[in-house]
């Protein structure tokens, strides 16, 4: 529960830059793909963790983000503009994870 609504906000986050106008579709969908595995390990780390700071969540936006630069999936570039979309998100992304922490809790 607390990790697919965490990943719903984060996608919301990111859907800026998926629709920003690309050359060709098979461009998009990679990307897209691409992005929705970015959100998916975003989210996985941060529902590890029990309070989501500011400092916490960006090292680990900057952490997964950047291993798909070394990993040559993503430019410089396109990591820079996820970075940015995601550093922006952060408010609704505190929020979520403290609505899915008290879901939590309340359905123990």
């Amino acid at each position: 529960m607390k990790l697919s609504f965490l990943k719903g906000v984060l996608f919301g986050v990111v859907a800026g830059i998926l629709l920003a106008p690309k050359s060709g579709r098979e461009t998009r969908e990679e990307i897209k793909k691409i992005y929705a595995e970015i959100t998916d390990r975003i989210t996985e780390e941060l529902a590890r963790l029990k309070e989501v700071t500011r400092d916490a969540y960006n090292e680990v936006v900057h952490s997964v983000v950047n291993a798909y630069v070394q990993a040559k999936q993503i430019t410089t570039m396109e990591a820079e503009q996820i970075i940015a979309e995601l550093k922006d998100g952060y408010d609704k992304i505190r929020v979520a994870h403290e609505e899915a922490i008290r879901r939590e809790e309340k359905s123990n």
